[in-house]
């Protein structure tokens, strides 16, 4: 998965992202969310379990960019 947004510098505003200088003074924030899993399961010739294997992996990371002064 991933993500962004952009946030206004003055938190108590939202951001305004027109074509005015001023518009350009924003925080922007990125958000990479990864996870998967692989499951491998083995049996006998009598169609008994003879192994069982789960493996899980996760990655997550976040960027914050910072633009000021247009």
């Amino acid at each position: 998965m991933s993500a962004s947004r952009h946030e206004a510098l003055n938190t108590s505003t939202q951001p305004r992202l027109d074509t005015t200088k001023e518009s350009q003074n924003y925080v922007y924030k990125t958000i990479q969310d990864h996870a998967s899993s692989t499951v491998d399961v083995q049996f006998d010739n009598h169609q008994q379990l003879k192994s069982a294997k789960l493996e899980k992996s996760a990655q997550q990371s976040t960027h914050t960019l910072r633009y000021e002064n247009g």
